[in-house]
């Protein structure tokens, strides 16, 4: 199963307070992750995903990209009130990005 989500950060959004987007799968066993970041980016934003509060991509950071796709292999399996969510933050001063995340389940 294939589940994705698009975040759009605003510029200067605080990492002590980043946006979020909710994905919410039927199932539970994560298999892998992508989150392409466009041309543009150049570091600027942050992507992490939590499970009902706790970080589990990356582990204990956050993901960085500019005109890539960054691709995790998983072997996970989420809380049974699953709740994944998909948090960024920004450091650019004057744009807006949007990075796009799939999140491969079975």
């Amino acid at each position: 199963m294939l589940y994705t989500a698009i975040l759009t950060v605003p510029a200067n959004t605080p990492v002590y307070s980043p946006v979020n987007t909710i994905v919410r799968p039927t199932a539970r066993h994560i298999t892998g992750v992508s989150i392409l970041f466009p041309n543009g980016v150049d570091g600027a934003v942050g992507i992490r995903i939590t499970d009902n509060g706790n970080q589990i991509i990356p582990v204990n950071d956050w993901l960085y990209g500019n005109n890539e796709t960054i691709q995790v292999n998983e072997d996970r399996i989420i809380s049974d009130a699953a709740r994944l969510i998909v948090e960024g933050y920004s450091t650019a001063e004057d744009w807006n990005h949007t990075v796009n995340v799939r999140v491969f389940m079975e």
